[in-house]
């Protein structure tokens, strides 16, 4: 079939004159440049990757993060939180996002008195809240509803009453992880009206002696509740 041209006026020697030849190969056309640029600007990379540590981080979250941030819910000390979602059945992991930056410090301080005495796993002593290390995890029976209050807010006795003996290891990357469960040893059957029973029988105790009483009856016990899982 021929071909004929509608615009007579376009030259018979339009290919000859006007397409030439080139020796400059595609990767090396602007066009691939601009792909190429395109493709790997540092913006680009810097906002793909915020994106998805953004969708990390919203994975981490628990349902109450969307309503009180993490950093509010810390003000609350841990122990106070660990006990309550423990008696609410929530086996949820306690991670470092759970700790408040004083009480990071705190676990450290006791995990650096640990190592050393030459060993990897804290114990109650390591906490460093008293002469007697024993004294403040047992309930002073001399001590008001209100002191009781205002000691949780210590963070070393937080982290005390959190995870009391715990073991740890340092990573290759020289940050260290500690891991637990968090539970009560002398936890038994019995439930709230063993609880109120134990209670009619022992009118004096203290508010630090009743909750761990709960706890005996309503918290989790040795090999369940939620793992603890922190890295620093």
């Amino acid at each position: 079939m021929g071909f004929k041209l509608k615009n007579k006026n376009i030259p018979t020697n339009f290919k000859a004159n006007y397409v030439r030849p080139t020796n400059l190969s595609i990767e090396k056309s602007p066009l691939k440049q601009v792909k190429t640029g395109f493709s790997s600007l540092p913006l680009l990379t810097k906002i793909g990757g915020a994106v998805s540590d953004a969708i990390d981080g919203v994975k981490k979250m628990d349902p109450e993060d969307f309503i009180i941030p993490q950093k509010l819910q810390n003000m609350v000390p841990i122990n106070v939180r660990a006990f309550a979602s423990d008696l609410m059945g929530r086996d949820r992991d306690i991670t470092e996002r759970h700790l408040s930056k004083k009480e990071k410090e705190a676990l450290t301080a006791a995990r650096e008195r640990a190592e050393a005495r030459g060993s990897d796993r804290i114990e109650y002593k390591d906490y460093s809240t008293g002469d007697d290390p024993y004294a403040d995890v047992g309930g002073d029976n001399e001590e008001s509803t209100w002191d009781f209050v205002k000691k949780n807010f210590d963070p070393n006795y937080a982290v005390k009453t959190t995870f009391g003996q715990m073991g740890f290891k340092k990573n290759e990357d020289g940050t260290y992880e500690y891991n637990d469960k968090y539970n009560f040893n002398n936890a038994k059957e019995g439930g709230m009206e063993a609880f109120q029973k134990e209670l009619e029988e022992n009118p004096d105790l203290t508010s630090y002696q009743k909750l761990r009483l709960l706890a005996k009856y309503q918290g989790s016990g040795p090999g369940e509740g939620a793992n603890v899982k922190i890295i620093t």
